[in-house]
């Protein structure tokens, strides 16, 4: 919004104040204020009256994807929040969104705010050790031996990519799994193995062999990555490349090899979500080139999308044929109805609830047969393979 488009805006809540009399306002004391007012709202607990009721979620108490985003600041604000200084000065500055989402009711848990230098595994949400029959899905970032061990001391559950240093163990005895597949006849291996040289997690390996079409990709992925970071590839991590690799310490009696890869596919899930928040939501865009401005507004977009995502909450999520998308995009049409609902708590919660009716009686989603959805996979999990 332009600085005349916020002061029109501001007449719909009482605030007299003109264009430049707004513009002079952002400050690093707007920042600060925002911030706070963030604060509340993720200190917020919205809970779910619903969850998806689909048998291969139901196995599981929770379960917890969890992952981080980067929001790139002006130089400027490299006080307040450190990124990481590449060669060229630009992005020194930026914030990092640590978030936790438990996808079977929706509930969101986050944006925790740190500097965008800090590493994933910081997360305050992936140092809390899973309750017994809780699951937790994500990425390589977040491999860590200890605390895979510590979940799975506490009856919790995890499914994660294999990270190509860490050392398996078949019977006590040192796995060369390059080797081991190599011999391999069959396309899809579940292999009883034990995880981390001191460690010694018992778990479950499982590969599955992938397309020649997938495995170029993911090799030209690898390449790119050695060149930017300059290190050296290995054969044998390029020749892994022809694999999908996932450890689990769930037994064989809750989770079939094909029921492990089916939810190994839910980690996109919170993908989704920042994408939600940055392609359609803008919460790393600004149309100004003042820094205090753009990092208020950062703060404010951010609680925009958490109260958007409540309704989301309340609406569709427990309905997995609807768009989340779509029901994003509707509820931002009616940000106008919830401006003018904000002074009467009555007329906010039956904007609230007019909202919701209409989010779900929208049409649902169609059913796909070359790429199946979400909710095909949850429900049929040999769609994953296909």
């Amino acid at each position: 919004m332009s600085y005349r488009e916020m002061s029109q805006a501001g007449v719909l809540s009482g605030l007299q104040i003109s264009a430049q009399g707004l513009e002079q306002k952002f400050s690093a004391n707007s920042a600060k204020f925002m911030q706070a007012v963030l604060g509340q709202a993720v200190n917020q607990l919205v809970r779910a009256s619903a969850s998806m009721e689909v048998d291969l979620l139901n196995r599981f108490e929770r379960i917890h994807i969890q992952d981080g985003s980067v929001i790139g600041l002006p130089d400027e604000c490299v006080d307040t929040w450190q990124g990481v200084r590449p060669k060229e000065k630009k992005g020194c500055s930026a914030l990092r969104l640590h978030v936790s989402l438990e996808y079977k009711t929706g509930q969101v848990a986050g944006p925790v705010l740190a500097n965008g230098r800090e590493h994933d595994q910081k997360s305050p949400f992936f140092m809390q050790t899973l309750k017994a029959g809780e699951l937790r899905i994500t990425d390589l970032g977040f491999f860590k031996l200890d605390q895979l061990e510590k979940d799975a001391q506490a009856g919790g559950f995890w499914i994660i990519r294999h990270k190509h240093d860490v050392i398996v163990y078949e019977n006590d005895k040192e796995l060369a799994l390059l080797s081991f597949l190599k011999k391999q006849h069959t396309t899809r291996i579940d292999l009883q193995v034990q995880l981390g040289k001191n460690h010694r997690i018992p778990c479950r390996l499982i590969a599955i062999k992938v397309d020649q079409q997938t495995a170029a990709q993911r090799i030209r992925k690898l390449r790119q990555y050695a060149r930017k970071k300059n290190v050296a590839l290995t054969r044998e991590r390029l020749q892994l490349a022809h694999w999908t690799i996932i450890l689990t310490n769930a037994p064989l009696e809750r989770l079939t090899l094909v029921e492990v890869y089916a939810l190994l596919r839910l980690r996109w899930q919170i993908e989704l979500l920042f994408r939600l928040w940055k392609t359609y939501s803008l919460i790393d865009e600004s149309q100004s080139e003042n820094p205090w401005r753009i990092l208020t507004e950062v703060y404010a977009k951010l609680i925009a999308v958490l109260i958007q995502h409540w309704m989301l909450i309340a609406s569709v999520w427990h309905i997995p044929e609807k768009s989340i998308v779509q029901a994003a995009l509707s509820i931002q049409k009616f940000a106008i109805l919830l401006h003018l609902s904000l002074h009467d708590k009555i007329a906010l919660s039956s904007s609230i609830s007019t909202i919701v009716t209409f989010l779900q009686s929208a049409p649902g989603l169609l059913k796909r047969n070359k790429k199946p959805s979400t909710i095909q996979i949850l429900r049929d999990p040999t769609l994953a393979l296909c």
